[in-house]
């Protein structure tokens, strides 16, 4: 039956603790809260392996938090993650969303890093400094980074983190299979959302979905779409090695193709 006036305005007989306020989606306060305890202490994806597959290659990644970082494989082929923050003066160091630099170099004063965090240059460094300071001095601030579960890399700005493996639990288990495959990245895709990140994630939970949605032939259907709608690359591997160290005949030969992407999830003013 429709409702009149006074009674679309009569809200549902729940308990006051089942209403959410508003203010979750609109409160600044609250948001910055939620990115200190909520992005700041927790592993996140920033991009995959194969985006940075050859030294000196490296990655731009805006951290939820709002940290910009550099992801970038050393000359020993380690990824590490640090600051895209000058320690002198605080500038930008990189501005291409990627690229390869075996040198980061800051615009403002030509300070230079290498892919290890280390400061090698500082121009005009006696005449300016004498001996009251050096490049020894200074060095890129470097945060958790770690290459896992499918060769993603997933970076934890915080120092005093728990490690990745203990933060994701068995919540990867049911992808272990597809994670030993070899993957690459053949396509990115950055959407800007206008929109609180809760509102997102609200939107897609299955509780509040039509049960048609949350049916297990459709779950089912969507798994299997997920494992075939991956495309193989043409450029294979000879050989794959699975994380347990023993080569797998099943996928020797083979790699999947990423579709890779980032959301930019601004406040709403």
């Amino acid at each position: 039956m429709a409702k009149n006036a006074a009674q679309w305005e009569t809200p549902p007989t729940f308990p006051q603790t089942h209403f959410v306020d508003s203010r979750v989606y609109t409160d600044d306060a609250i948001f910055q809260e939620e990115k200190e305890k909520l992005f700041r202490p927790s592993w996140i994806i920033a991009c995959h392996e194969s985006e940075i597959e050859a030294p000196f290659d490296y990655r731009l990644f805006n951290h939820p938090a709002g940290v910009p970082l550099i992801v970038v494989r050393g000359d020993d082929s380690k990824v590490r993650a640090f600051y895209n923050i000058c320690p002198h003066r605080g500038n930008t160091i990189l501005y291409d969303p990627a690229g390869n630099a075996k040198r980061m170099t800051c615009i403002f004063h030509q300070w230079s890093f290498d892919t290890r965090g280390t400061c090698i240059d500082i121009s005009r460094e006696e005449q300016g400094y004498q001996k009251r300071f050096c490049k020894e001095d200074a060095a890129l601030r470097e945060v958790k980074c770690e290459v896992a579960y499918g060769g993603f890399v997933w970076i934890n700005i915080t120092d005093n983190c728990m490690p990745l493996r203990e933060f994701i639990g068995g919540a990867m288990d049911i992808l272990e299979p597809y994670m030993e495959e070899p993957m690459e990245v053949f396509h990115f895709h950055k959407a800007h959302v206008r929109t609180n990140f809760k509102l997102w994630h609200d939107t897609n939970t299955t509780s509040i979905a039509s049960p048609a949605c949350c049916s297990p032939a459709i779950s089912s259907a969507a798994i299997r779409r997920l494992r075939t709608g991956m495309r193989r690359s043409a450029r294979c591997r000879s050989s794959t090695t699975s994380t347990k160290g023993r080569k797998s005949a099943r996928w020797a030969g083979r790699k999947w193709r990423l579709a890779a992407g980032t959301w930019s999830i601004s406040f709403p003013e």
